[in-house]
């Protein structure tokens, strides 16, 4: 308790000993705005139909571990994330339910980054080869948004990495912290003539506050970008990534926790559950002037992925796939007007294929035994979009979005002693989204939008079969979803930004999970209700001081659904609070004394679908205080932070519909954290 005392009391002595420059120029007066393009369209934050939250670089970088995108997502409304610190099962976020699902890693929500797409054609994403320090901005648009995106847009999370500076550069960084927890990176840059660069690289690792929790991963970061005559661009994208170590410490029941939060579940253990992998992706994109009234983007692009997951069981217990995904686009941009009135057009194509070489085989106690499944899955996809926005009144702005989507998936058995389960299936969509707004003052914008998402199984949800054969659980298809929302936005006076959304949708045939022999499977549910609220405000209520706030009330109904002969209409979706809140204090000059305060709260939940199983509700608090020098043409940041200061019991991350009761994965308690970084 002494040491939380005497950290607020320096938190709120910061101003008293802050270095204070001679003039106003290094000052924060005005709240920072940007534009926003990941809905397609540039438009000005606070200001546009679609829903479209932002995350500036110091919320990203300064003060923060940078270890996991956990740690900046807490600022959106209607985003819920969980599972930061198992590495093995990788971060779940969940956008409005959508993703909620997810047994590891990313489902339903589209996540890309400078325009690439992290997320595989089936809908699938893993950010564990995500360099933080490379980030200089998030987006987030929340909700359905298949009319711009197609599969498992049920949200879109766009990351944009760093531009070269105009002199040359390099910067060091460590950080340090609980658990054995060890980041160091190093970053260079330049532009000479027509060619400006950015190379990033980060080597971390961490004991874990569980037994059967370490991981080790190696990150590298490149972007080029060339300037070609006549205004054209043309940027060169390139990451790696490598882990050798990501355990898996496993679910346990309440009575394990009670024991010892600490421990990890014996059969994980037992079978070394975890996971290891190598990750290449390669991106080119061509563009021509922004600022002219007519512009063309073409892109094309690679990932491979060599994966090992070793799960707790010992049938089918070793899953080992080479992953290579390819694809490109053209898209096409006009801004003019139609008669004397504003018109915006964006028009274009995405050509995605993916092939998964999947092979399965019995875990005996950690290594591999007989091999059980051997087949290569395929998913391919074309869609086509067409987003127009037109203002025939000064105020008003109506948009209209249209997507087609041709999407055929394969399998091909090659494991055919159980006989050949090969086969394929189509699934074409049309997925259109209008909306419109109007801007009341400058201080207050309409909105009012409809928009239609559909969402395949992935491969991986689609090659867990319940029969245990190999092949595809033909027994469960695409979910559909109607979304209806109205909201409020804009800025005051330059310093408070808010916005104010209440949705509603109908989701049918709603992909859920359920374990069976250790195992994830899926089924459909019938329908889901889904309405809530979300709220957020960021104040820069004086000099360098910021508030920033966000309340999600989420009400996610079963309509109808049942399996196993168990009525589970008017049960609450689980995994998905129904009070779900953020605050931060943040004091922040450019240089000087900084810091701030944060807490997340997170209500109650279910862990399955019968809704008998209750998870608490928690808050918890961070804090971090630093200093930020300024030294000829180097700077410094040194800062120590301390997590769950309060050092409150809760929840990492809940396993759904877990069997045997192994729902909880345990957070550490109170953390320490400090990092040291020089840019020259």
């Amino acid at each position: 308790m002494r040491s939380i005392v005497l950290l607020f009391i320096c938190f709120v002595a910061m101003p008293l000993f802050a270095q204070v420059p001679a003039t106003d120029t290094l000052r924060v007066d005005t709240l920072p705005t940007f534009t926003v393009t990941t809905g397609r369209l540039d438009t000005r934050l606070y200001t546009g139909i679609q829903p479209i939250s932002a995350i500036d670089r110091d919320r990203i970088q300064r003060g923060q571990p940078q270890v996991s995108l956990y740690e900046s997502l807490g600022y959106v409304p209607g985003l819920f994330a969980m599972n930061a610190d198992n590495f093995a099962q990788d971060l779940r976020v969940s956008i409005r339910g959508f993703g909620a699902r997810s047994a590891f890693g990313i489902r339903g929500v589209k996540i890309l980054v400078d325009g690439i797409p992290e997320s595989s054609p089936d809908g699938q994403a893993q950010v564990d080869n995500l360099l933080l320090g490379a980030v200089k901005r998030i987006e987030i648009l929340r909700g359905a948004s298949s009319g711009l995106y197609g599969n498992a847009a049920g949200g879109v999370i766009q990351l944009f990495t760093e531009d070269a500076p105009e002199r040359p550069f390099g910067a060091v960084r460590a950080t340090l912290g609980s658990y054995g927890l060890q980041q160091y990176q190093v970053q260079t840059g330049t532009t000479a003539g027509r060619l400006s660069m950015v190379v990033h690289g980060a080597w971390q690792q961490v004991s874990g506050f569980r037994a059967q929790s370490g991981m080790r991963n190696g990150l590298l970061n490149g972007r080029f970008v060339f300037r070609l005559p006549k205004q054209q661009q043309l940027t060169l994208l390139a990451n790696y990534a490598n882990s050798p170590q990501a355990d898996d410490a496993g679910g346990l029941t309440l009575a394990e926790v009670a024991i010892d939060r600490r421990m990890s579940r014996a059969a994980n253990r037992q079978f070394d559950a975890g996971e290891s992998l190598q990750q290449s992706r390669f991106g080119l994109i061509w563009q021509t002037d922004v600022h002219r009234p007519q512009q063309w983007t073409a892109k094309i692009y690679r990932t491979d992925r060599d994966f090992k997951n070793t799960l707790p069981v010992q049938n089918n217990g070793v899953v080992k796939f080479q992953r290579a995904f390819t694809g490109g686009g053209v898209t096409y941009r006009y801004n003019g007007k139609i008669g004397a009135k504003e018109y915006h057009l964006t028009a274009g194509f995405d050509l995605d294929n993916q092939a998964d070489d999947r092979q399965r085989y019995d875990n005996l106690n950690g290594k591999e035994g007989n091999l059980k499944t051997d087949q290569l899955e395929q998913f391919s996809a074309i869609g086509m979009y067409v987003l127009q926005q037109y203002h025939p009144l000064t105020p008003l702005t109506l948009e209209l979005a249209m997507r087609y989507d041709i999407i055929k998936l394969g399998v091909e058995d090659h494991f055919l002693s159980d006989g050949d389960q090969s086969g394929t299936q189509h699934f074409n969509q049309f997925a259109p989204a209008l909306g419109a707004a109007w801007k009341w003052s400058p201080a207050l914008n309409l909105t009012a939008r409809y928009a239609y998402s559909f969402e395949t199984p992935t491969l991986n949800e689609l090659s867990n079969n319940p029969s245990g054969a190999g092949g595809f659980n033909l027994e469960i298809g695409p979910q559909r979803v109607h979304s209806y929302e109205i909201g409020a936005k804009g800025i005051l006076q330059k310093r408070l930004g808010y916005e104010i959304a209440l949705f509603y949708m109908n989701v049918q045939q709603e992909l859920v999970p359920y374990e069976n022999n250790n195992r994830t499977f899926y089924r459909n549910a019938g329908q889901t209700d889904r309405q809530g609220i979300e709220v957020s405000g960021d104040w820069l209520f004086v000099h360098n001081w910021r508030l920033t706030a966000a309340y999600t009330f989420s009400d996610f109904i079963y309509a109808n659904y049942a399996a196993n002969a168990t009525d589970f209409a008017g049960k609450t979706q689980p995994a998905v609070p129904t009070h779900l809140g953020f605050s931060e204090l943040r004091y922040q000059p450019k240089y000087g004394l900084y810091g701030f305060l944060q807490s997340r709260f997170t209500g109650k939940m279910y862990a399955n679908d019968a809704n008998t199983e209750v998870v608490a509700a928690t808050a918890v608090t961070h804090a971090c205080i630093g200093w930020r020098l300024h030294i000829g043409k180097t700077e410094g940041d040194l800062f120590a932070r301390a997590n769950n200061i309060f050092d409150v019991d809760y929840f990492d991350n809940i396993r759904l519909n877990a069997a045997a009761g192994r729902y909880y994965e345990p957070a550490a308690g109170r953390t320490w954290i400090a990092g040291l970084s020089f840019t020259f």
